[in-house]
């Protein structure tokens, strides 16, 4: 079977797309990350090429993502420098490898996946591993589970692509649960923070008006909806 190469390689150096290039600036320098879901291992990649990072560690779900992958770091001379990995998740990692691993990375699939995929890893519960997390869907019901589940938010940042606007979550394991329940808090001080609540406002009252108008209700889904715009609310004119 052949496997195509991203045309982001065929130049040597490859560029990254804004919802990664944060991710990627939001990792810290030198450390060990392995990215989830790596697809064409662009992530990585990028972050040895420019000297980040010294080494990393990347892994898929799916036979044929992890042979792009593995296409690409060979294209790009990095077959020393990254440890692929067939994996759901982080299951296939073994002990060894989940030392070495200081930063794990979960980009571009649904908060709820990424949640479960936490929950059944729990090696990552210590102080020495970073998460950097950015969720498609489910973004409130992730930042929920890391605050109930002992995972401390470090920063978040919001990347716009087009007319999209992704949420980047940087977190570590504390152990403590009293972290700020506004999933806001960390957004303050971020350039789009109003162009998101606008956009968050406007999804919810769409949403409000939707669940008020329909045949059954759905009391529950309503109550969640106005405690988001209520959140929302307290920023006020945006």
């Amino acid at each position: 079977m052949s496997v195509l190469v991203h045309p982001a390689f065929l130049s040597g150096n490859m560029q990254l797309d804004e919802r990664l290039k944060t991710i990627y600036e939001m990792l810290d320098a030198g450390c060990v990350p392995m990215d989830v879901g790596t697809d064409h291992c662009k992530l990585p990649i990028y972050a040895l090429q420019t000297g980040k990072i010294s080494r990393a560690y990347a892994g898929d779900v799916r036979e044929g993502p992890l042979e792009a992958a593995r296409r690409n770091v060979e294209k790009c001379g990095l077959t020393n420098a990254v440890t692929l990995r067939l994996s759901d998740g982080l299951s296939a990692l073994t002990d060894e490898e989940r030392r070495d691993i200081d930063t794990v990375v979960m980009a571009g699939m649904g908060g709820l996946l990424i949640r479960d995929l936490i929950e059944k890893a729990p090696f990552v519960k210590t102080e020495r591993k970073t998460l950097l997390l950015q969720p498609m869907t489910a973004v409130y019901e992730l930042k929920d589970y890391l605050r109930t589940a002992g995972f401390e938010t470090i920063q978040e940042r919001i990347a716009c692509e087009g007319d999209k606007l992704y949420i980047v979550i940087k977190a570590a394991f504390t152990g403590r649960t009293d972290g700020a329940a506004d999933p806001f808090y960390h957004l303050r001080e971020d350039p789009l923070f109003a162009c998101y609540l606008t956009a968050q406002r406007r999804r919810f009252m769409i949403q409000k008006n939707g669940l008020e108008n329909a045949e059954t209700r759905d009391d529950t889904r309503l109550a969640e909806v106005e405690k988001r715009l209520r959140q929302i609310e307290r920023y006020g004119d945006f």
